[in-house]
């Protein structure tokens, strides 16, 4: 390929492979390279129970206060080459049983819908 210095472990050093190198008859150091491989990232949401509480929790002056809704639970991870992230872990694990010994009084403001399959550790497992 023209442009390819000598030196070529520059293009080396990101990412391209050599695949193959053929020598032309000047006696020039030619080579032929792969595309750089693409780094696969995945984003994985997970549903991790929610709370059932009053519109007025998201806007007490909407006209919608008093029905109450579903606020669904997320967290995420997100699996990249050089390392996994979590986000927004979800909630604490012992809102399953007692979410007024974590919440204190505020608990009574809405009803807590997790179970232990809920956790961010049974979450995890099932991408293995």
């Amino acid at each position: 390929m023209a442009g390819i210095r000598r030196n070529s472990h520059r293009v080396l050093n990101h990412g391209l492979e050599p695949v193959g190198t053929s020598l032309p008859a000047s006696g020039g150091d030619e080579r032929e390279f792969a595309r750089p491989r693409a780094k696969v990232v995945k984003l994985f949401a997970f549903h991790c129970g929610g709370e059932r509480a009053d519109w007025a929790a998201l806007d007490p002056f909407d006209p919608h206060v008093g029905t109450k809704i579903v606020i669904p639970y997320f967290f995420y991870l997100v699996q990249h080459p050089d390392g996994n992230v979590l986000f927004d872990t979800g909630a604490h694990p012992s809102l399953v049983n007692n979410p007024r010994a974590r919440l204190g009084a505020v608990a009574d403001a809405f009803e807590v819908l997790l179970t232990p399959d809920d956790s961010l550790r049974h979450r995890l497992a099932s991408v293995g």
